[in-house]
Formats: C-alpha cells, sequence, structure tokens
C-alpha cells in the first residue's frame, strides 16, 4: 500500500500544485501579451508619427518648390517682357522703313492705287499700335491726298 499511497499523494500534489499555479500562470500570460499590446501600440504610434511628420516634411518642401516656382516664373515673365519689347522696337524700326520707302514710292509716281492705300494702312495701323510716334503721320497723308489713278498727261 505505500506505493498506491505514494502514488496518490504524487498525484494529489500534482493536481494541488496544477490547481494553484494555473491563476499564476494565466497571470504572467496575460501579462506578457498586456507587454506586447503595449510594445505593438507604441509601435504602431511610432510609425503613425513618422507618417504625420513625412507628410508635413513633403508639405513643406512642396511650399518652399511653390515659391521656388513662382520666383522662377517670375522670372521667365520678365524676360519674356524685354524679349516682346525688343521684338516690338525690332518691328516698328522694320515697319518705319518700309513705310517710308512705300510712301516716297508712291508720292513719287504721283498717285496711291487702293490695294496699295490697303496694303500701307494696315502696315501703319500695325506701326502705330506698335506704339508709333507719329513720325509717319505726315508722308501718310501725303499719301492719302494722292488721287486713286495715275493722271494721263
Amino acid at each position: 500500500m505505500t506505493a498506491g499511497s505514494c502514488f496518490v499523494t504524487l498525484l494529489i500534489t500534482f493536481v494541488f500544485n496544477w490547481i494553484t499555479n494555473r491563476p499564476k500562470v494565466k497571470r504572467e500570460q496575460e501579462k506578457k501579451e498586456r507587454a506586447q499590446r503595449k510594445a505593438d501600440d507604441e509601435e504602431f504610434r511610432e510609425e503613425l508619427r513618422k507618417m504625420v511628420q513625412s507628410v508635413h516634411d513633403e508639405s513643406n518642401k512642396q511650399s518652399e518648390d511653390c515659391q521656388k516656382d513662382h520666383q522662377c516664373l517670375a522670372k521667365l515673365v520678365a524676360q519674356i517682357k524685354e524679349t516682346n519689347i525688343a521684338q516690338n522696337k525690332g518691328l516698328q524700326a522694320v515697319l518705319k522703313d518700309l513705310l517710308k520707302i512705300r510712301y516716297l514710292e508712291w508720292i513719287h509716281k504721283g498717285y496711291a492705287p487702293m490695294d496699295a492705300r490697303d496694303d500701307l494702312e494696315r502696315m501703319y495701323t500695325a506701326y502705330h499700335n506698335l506704339g508709333a510716334n507719329g513720325v509717319l503721320t505726315a508722308l501718310r497723308n501725303e499719301f492719302l491726298a494722292l488721287p486713286v489713278e495715275r493722271k494721263e498727261e
């Protein structure tokens, strides 16, 4: 019987230890799970913070790039204006020269047909719209005073 009573005692001790230690093991397991959840939460918060910072940094970079783009655009517009002014002055000079030549040609001939009047009026309007100073106005008036047909002598 001693072997039987030893076995029973061992079995009772085992069951008793299992019953009494079960809550302790469960608590330790829950403690580990809580620690893991806390670590996961911290990791999630850190990732979220990094994402927010990244979006913030990108927004600032875009704002700086936008300012740079506006500055570049302003310089480009200024260059285009300068080029446009130079082209207008050049075109005005060419029109002035051509108008003088054509006005004097027709004044020398003594008449100005309708198609020549039409051509020269369009050129004069373009010249004048470019900001001309009226130097050709006297020649234009003399040209417009010419008869439309040549006088037969």
